[in-house]
């Protein structure tokens, strides 16, 4: 699964790596180091002019007496609560960074060389106005899988457009890579969701 994410960059880093439009989330941004389920996320999509932009979105759905956060890649054209998000609901969530916990409870963080594009699905129910949204996952590649068997569907910068192009149907033929990712051990203070501060994406001894 994936519970938590960072997106510590700067809006300007944003900006360049994403090549978004102007958008009204700019004079709100703060980055984020620990980034948990039921708050509020930047999520990217595509606007009317074709450029790309960024809105506010909360992340995990509502579903009977639990918040379902993710959405399994091998579920999405089989259950119906996805069918019409992955027709015209595709969105694509910016990080720097994702955590993941190993069976002893240590917490570990995975990045990359590039800011990382996690694939997502907007979804709303018709109880409330707001817009939310699951994390897709995948099977966890050689870099995650002795840690969890499960991590975020990791979209390159090529595949990014396909994902969130609402006109085509090629998004149906994209599959999860092996983008090279590093990992180290953080602080424990990341299960607390209410810590969020630069010093949580420091290396910690492994042992």
């Amino acid at each position: 699964m994936c519970g938590r994410y960072s997106l510590g960059l700067s809006w300007e880093q944003l900006v360049e790596s994403w090549h978004l439009a102007s958008w009204p989330v700019e004079p709100h941004w703060t980055p984020r180091w620990n980034i948990a389920p039921g708050q509020d996320i930047l999520a990217l999509g595509p606007s009317k002019e074709g450029e790309t932009k960024a809105a506010w979105v909360r992340w995990g759905y509502p579903l009977g007496n639990r918040l379902l956060i993710n959405a399994r890649c091998e579920s999405l054209t089989t259950k119906p609560l996805f069918h019409e998000a992955m027709k015209s609901q595709r969105t694509v969530i910016p990080a720097d960074g994702f955590y993941e916990w190993a069976p002893d409870r240590r917490a570990f963080r995975f990045t990359a060389q590039v800011p990382l594009s996690i694939a997502g699905l907007l979804l709303r129910s018709r109880q409330e106005p707001i817009w939310r949204v699951v994390l897709i996952t995948c099977p966890a590649n050689r870099w995650v899988g002795d840690i969890h068997d499960r991590m975020p569907w990791l979209l390159t910068p090529e595949q990014v457009p396909l994902w969130l192009d609402r006109h085509s149907t090629q998004y149906r033929t994209l599959s999860a890579t092996e983008l090279p990712l590093t990992r180290y051990a953080v602080s424990s203070r990341l299960n607390s969701a209410q810590e969020d501060t630069p010093d949580l994406v420091l290396p910690m001894p492994e042992s």
